[in-house]
């Protein structure tokens, strides 16, 4: 562009210089006549007067409009400083608000102008720094400003619907919701926002539609919803059990493994299915099939429970026949806790003290810090030596268990402890989060809740 003005301005000139100069060798004369008067001149000065004439008028035009519009001119560009000044308060309010800052933030924000340009971008930010500062009420109405901006509306749905669920409001999430599928059919989100919204709320006929919904739109993995339909299964044949509705237990618990072994193959087992199953089995008399859930479980996710169904199912049976299962499932995963445990437990029946004390300290070498197993060698090393001191030995395996693990039903995201699987943690409402686990003595935030215990998920205390 600047090439082609610079040629221009080129071409220009040179025509002039060579008008002159032709000028200059034939001046020619004009004569001007008007009402008696006659004007004598050259050609050269009457053109070039002429040029003198319209650079004159064209300067006093140009001078004039310049007056005329220098309000104008100074509006805008104190616009432009207003506007200029306004971004950099909406990015150091965006600054703030990646810094966690959102008192800083906010009032960032209020100070930048509310041109149209803006506002949407201003709301935004009030709305997240209230949200931030947990200001329920604020959020709200800077969220439903931002639903007359087109570009942030379905983002305002999302937000709206979510704090509509946080607070309880399950119809006006639902509501949201069905709005935001409206505008934008595709988005994952809505379905996944679906789901957990009916899983809250304990809706398990809505959560599996929803789940199944959420696959399609990949919105979850697959192998995630076969273990969000494993749980739910799990939950419908929980509340079957409590109720007494066997025959509509045996239908779930047999849809949970189905989901559960789907999942298995690239995750750990889904433990409650299993011990669900081996529990409707053992209601069955289907002990040869139990027995080898068990050992199934077993290889991959040991749980005292199955011992404990192990010993139902074998409670006829002589004590070295009980041994020698125990013996055989545990050498499946034999540096397992549960396995050194159990295993430990069935010597000691067996008044096998030694190979107890041994299994024992293999144990402890290995890592094994169960609070069980402490608790163990204290009553092996009571029994297999009785002229030992007594409370000598006492306090120490007792020394030993307070920086022991404790290992039950725990929830992975608060660390509430519950005496028996279920499928939403009461403390914190989410979901799937509950699994055995051993924690430090120090970790457990919550005593066990006794109501509604389910004996099978329930482990006995020694």
């Amino acid at each position: 562009m600047k090439f082609r003005h610079l040629l221009y301005f080129s071409l220009t000139l040179v025509g002039l210089l060579f008008l002159s100069l032709y000028l200059v060798e034939n001046p020619g004369q004009l004569v001007m006549t008007w009402q008696d008067h006659e004007i004598h001149m050259s050609m050269a000065f009457f053109v070039f007067s002429t040029l003198i004439f319209f650079v004159a008028f064209y300067s006093c035009i140009r001078l004039i409009l310049l007056v005329f519009s220098w309000p104008r001119l100074w509006r805008d560009r104190q616009n432009a400083k207003r506007e200029t000044r306004s971004l950099s308060q909406l990015t150091q309010s965006m600054i703030a608000l990646a810094n966690g800052d959102h008192a800083n933030a906010q009032k960032l924000a209020l100070k930048a102008s509310t041109d149209q340009k803006a506002l949407p971008l201003k709301t935004f930010l009030l709305a997240q720094s209230a949200y931030i500062a947990q200001n329920d009420f604020e959020a709200k109405k800077q969220y439903a400003e931002l639903l007359d901006f087109e570009e942030t509306r379905l983002y305002a749905l999302q937000q709206l619907s979510k704090m509509a669920l946080q607070n309880g409001q399950e119809a006006k999430a639902i509501e949201w919701l069905h709005q935001a599928e409206e505008i934008a059919p595709k988005a994952s989100w809505i379905y996944k926002q679906k789901l957990d919204l009916f899983i809250q709320t304990q809706q398990w006929d809505s959560a599996l539609k929803a789940c199944h919904k959420a696959r399609e739109k990949k919105a979850i993995s697959q192998d995630e919803s076969f273990s969000i339909i494993a749980a739910i299964y799990c939950q419908f044949c929980q509340q079957s059990l409590q109720k007494g509705h066997d025959d509509l237990s045996w239908q779930w618990i047999e849809k949970a493994l189905y989901f559960t072994r789907k999942f298995v193959t690239k995750n750990k087992p889904f433990a409650p299915a299993y011990l669900l199953y081996v529990h409707c089995l053992q209601e069955q008399n289907q002990h040869k099939k139990a027995l080898k859930i068990i050992e199934e479980a077993w290889r991959t996710s040991p749980n005292p429970h199955f011992i404990e169904a192990l010993h139902k199912i074998q409670k006829d049976k002589p004590t070295i026949s009980r041994f020698d299962i125990i013996k055989k499932l545990t050498a499946q995963n034999p540096l397992h806790s549960e396995s050194i445990i159990a295993l430990m437990q069935a010597y000691y029946d067996e008044n096998l003290w030694g190979k107890a004390r041994q299994t024992g300290l293999d144990g402890i070498e290995n890592g094994c810090q169960d609070t069980r197993l402490f608790e163990l060698m204290k009553k092996i090393e009571i029994v297999e030596f009785p002229e030992t001191d007594t409370t000598f030995v006492q306090e120490k395996w007792q020394e030993k268990a307070k920086f022991g693990t404790v290992a039950s039903w725990s929830c992975q995201n608060c660390g509430t402890i519950y005496s028996n699987w279920q499928a939403v943690c009461s403390h914190c409402h989410s979901f799937k989060v509950i699994d055995w686990q051993s924690l430090r003595s120090q970790q457990r935030v919550m005593k066990p809740n006794n109501d509604n215990i389910l004996p099978f998920l329930q482990l006995e205390e020694a």
